[in-house]
């Protein structure tokens, strides 16, 4: 029996991302332009000046400045899909419960 017939979701979508990269890396060394890039917003340059920006806001509203706020104002759309994905997983676990 197949490895592969028993993976998780997790494990198959980690090496469907990784094989290509994996059959690239056995027939001849890697280089920088074989992987792959990180979108501008992923940047720590723009995160950066994200965050400074925010920071400042904070400092020129109030006098002084919260990391809390500043990185959930920084953050928010991020917080806000990971939340609603952990509201959604947790009320499928409970109803799995109820209706078992």
């Amino acid at each position: 029996k197949d490895r592969r017939d028993n993976a998780n979701l997790l494990s198959r979508v980690f090496f469907f991302w990784a094989d290509p990269l994996f059959w690239i890396g056995c027939r001849r060394k890697l280089s920088h332009c074989d992987l792959r890039t990180y979108p501008r917003e992923a940047s720590a340059k723009r995160l950066v000046e994200e965050f400074n920006r925010h920071w400042q806001y904070g400092l020129r509203r109030r006098g002084t400045a919260h990391l809390s706020i500043t990185l959930i104002r920084c953050l928010w759309w991020g917080l806000l899909i990971h939340s609603a994905l952990v509201l959604i997983v947790t009320a499928v676990h409970v109803y799995q419960a109820i209706l078992l």
